[in-house]
């Protein structure tokens, strides 16, 4: 998606040098899921959408991988501290505006809503980060390799084979891996038979020992409640964000 493309509304809220700077950052090297491609996708999905403050939803998914390095666990937060930055300088957004995409940003390290939250934008844009997990196979295959890609000169394949078998469980685990309606009814069914296809695929590649401490551990973790692991310290290599 380039410039020239947003609505008028967008634009007004947005100038170019500031769209451009920002998608610079997703030239950086070691992306190869988290790319300008993909923010480009999570933004034809909300112009798709147009609900809530399209304006707040549109920096947030602009920004929100603007700092990216596989295996930091505080990507999130420096790219909302970017996001302040930049928007308070160079955007027409208001305070409480700006405050809420930092808000949003934030939330996309764990794609987790406080329990009984009835917050629908965020629920929204969280759907739209994940829509990938819901896409058909061959698209999924693309980004499963592409995480890969982005992990294992950092972690090594061992460790990305266990971490990302984590969180793949930890999808599984929870009762919708969507939030909205809409995202469940469109692409619920879809990615979990990804997943289940996935786990099975990385077990595979474990030796038996592993296998069986992976099961264990995930059991456990199931057992808990996957609602405990909400602080992004807990996040697993090979994870989505």
């Amino acid at each position: 998606m380039e410039y020239d493309s947003l609505a008028a509304d967008i634009r007004s809220l947005c100038p170019r040098d500031l769209f451009d700077s920002v998608k610079r950052e997703y030239d950086g090297p070691g992306r190869f899921y988290h790319t300008w491609q993909h923010i480009s996708e999570c933004l034809e999905f909300l112009f798709a959408e147009r609900q809530g403050d399209v304006g707040v939803l549109f920096f947030a998914i602009l920004f929100h991988d603007a700092v990216y390095v596989a295996g930091r666990l505080d990507n999130e937060v420096r790219s909302a501290d970017l996001a302040d930055e930049l928007l308070m300088r160079f955007s027409a957004l208001d305070e409480a505006r700006r405050r809420r995409v930092r808000e949003l940003i934030l939330l996309t390290a764990t794609h987790r809503l406080p329990l009984g939250s009835r917050d629908e934008e965020a629920a929204l844009l969280l759907d739209i980060d994940m829509q990938v997990v819901g896409s058909d196979s061959q698209r999924y295959d693309g980004y499963a390799d592409a995480i890969r890609r982005e992990f294992v000169p950092v972690v090594n394949e061992r460790r990305y084979r266990i971490g990302r078998l984590f969180f793949l469980s930890e999808l599984q685990n929870q009762d919708f891996i969507f939030h909205t309606r809409r995202f469940r009814e469109r692409y619920e069914r879809q990615a979990r038979a990804n997943a289940r296809e996935e786990i099975t695929r990385l077990l595979s590649e474990l030796s038996w020992p592993a296998r069986v401490t992976v099961r264990l551990i995930s059991l456990i973790r199931a057992l808990l409640s996957s609602r405990i692991f909400t602080d992004g310290t807990t996040r697993s290599p090979g994870g989505h964000s």
